[in-house]
């Protein structure tokens, strides 16, 4: 079953399971937009398997996202993207992201310990954070959402789901022309 929704601080969450898959909250939980990116909008991912980096990218593609999407093969690697940190001390190479989509459940490190330091950092507090659930884990999803992420995916998430959340969060998003 692929769920997906927003994330809302002091917002109940519901999951309502639809015909075996996807998922809604109702509109008026959804996440109050972040402030638009100050630079050009841009995606980092954090994906330690080369093949699911290549297929979400595909799939990020084919729901139309046009901004540059850069990925990271771990928590500890987007941590240091998104500090500037050597190798990625040039912004103009490597922009401060507008978007970032991680997994909760790393072989490496704990998502959510990243997900408080994102939060906590008001340097990043126009970032626009989408995680990757396990949907069997309800518990993950209350926690990101509790811990300030602005949406969550189950994985392999569906072409549309993106489609959908970029278009509702246009600030955060380049988009090509409207697909479906």
């Amino acid at each position: 079953m692929n769920l997906h929704g927003p994330c809302r601080r002091g917002a109940r969450l519901e999951i309502i399971p639809k015909q075996g898959r996807a998922i809604g909250m109702p509109a008026s939980v959804l996440p109050a937009t972040r402030r638009p990116p100050r630079q050009g909008r841009s995606l980092l991912l954090v994906e330690p398997q080369d093949e699911d980096a290549l297929c979400t990218k595909e799939t990020l593609r084919t729901a139309g996202v046009a901004a540059p999407i850069r990925i990271a093969q771990d928590l500890g690697v987007a941590r240091a993207y998104l500090q500037g940190e050597p190798p990625f001390s040039d912004r103009v190479r490597y922009p401060m992201p507008s978007i970032l989509m991680f997994q909760v459940r790393s072989a490496k490190k704990s998502g959510f310990d990243f997900l408080r330091w994102v939060r906590a950092q008001p340097r990043f507090s126009d970032i626009f954070l989408v995680t990757f659930v396990d949907g069997r884990k309800v518990g993950d999803v209350a926690q990101v959402c509790r811990l300030g992420a602005d949406w969550f995916f189950t994985k392999p998430c569906r072409v549309e789901d993106i489609r959908k959340l970029a278009q509702t969060f246009p600030a955060h998003w380049s988009l090509t022309r409207r697909i479906g």
